[in-house]
């Protein structure tokens, strides 16, 4: 079985900031969510090398948090445990939209409960 090929950096780019636009707006983003942007920008977070496009993609998914309906797929979907893993000291700008994302997430009832039943 042969490996999938890395994906052309540019095009992860492009896509990173198109969903960090998107995540900005209700709408758009309930889009976003509708049509797989969660796991994308997950898979992204996860297999990216460049700093600044994985910037792009916390931005988007922490941006997401601020919705309390996408917050029960969010944390079904591993979010909670990407960002985590994502805070650093190291990178102070994205450590600040991962807790920016986990204060959203902590006023929410729904995922205090989602968070219980997963063992997050």
């Amino acid at each position: 079985m042969t490996e999938a090929p890395k994906p052309d950096p540019s095009t992860c780019k492009a896509c990173a900031i198109a969903l960090r636009i998107f995540s900005q707006d209700e709408a758009t983003a309930t889009r976003v969510v509708d049509d797989g942007g969660i796991k994308a920008m997950i898979t992204l977070i996860k297999t990216l090398d460049d700093p600044e496009t994985l910037q792009d993609c916390l931005r988007s998914l922490c941006g997401l948090f601020k919705y309390e309906k996408h917050i029960q797929q969010l944390v079904e979907a591993g979010a909670v445990e990407t960002i985590v893993k994502q805070a650093d000291e190291k990178q102070i700008t994205s450590s600040i939209y991962c807790g920016k994302a986990l204060y959203a997430l902590s006023w929410s009832q729904v995922s205090n409960e989602t968070i219980i039943d997963r063992n997050v």
